[in-house]
């Protein structure tokens, strides 16, 4: 194996550990969600994406981190992601993990009419 596959290999195994770290929090922070709320806070965390500069580490950690808690369908937009990460040199392990604490640090509302739980806005 290259030096470039094996930095690619070894990241991806990185992401992966940090979001296992993300479906263990989620699983305990939203215990009621659903694939339906997931599929909408993920459907609005695109559209905030869409909306940033490229290259905007949290963004990309948001779509990413909601991304781990549904099925592998969505692999396209993970692709995206990633491509969108090593284009403007985003450390998605890093973004991941950042976000991750500031997630844990937030105050969280009740679900919405849709059923999706949005961080209190501060």
């Amino acid at each position: 194996m290259d030096t470039g596959t094996q930095d690619v290999s070894d990241q991806l195994v990185r992401l992966n550990v940090a979001l296992q770290d993300v479906v263990r929090w989620g699983r305990e922070t939203f215990p009621r969600s659903t694939l339906v709320t997931k599929a909408e806070h993920l459907r609005r965390e695109v559209a905030e994406f869409d909306a940033q500069p490229l290259g905007d580490p949290e963004e990309m950690a948001d779509v990413l981190m909601i991304m781990s808690h549904l099925h592998a369908d969505l692999a396209d937009i993970r692709m995206r992601v990633f491509k969108a990460a090593d284009e403007q040199g985003v450390d998605l392990v890093q973004a991941v993990r950042a976000k991750l604490a500031i997630c844990r640090a937030r105050t969280w509302n009740e679900p919405d009419e849709q059923g999706v739980v949005e961080h209190v806005r501060v």
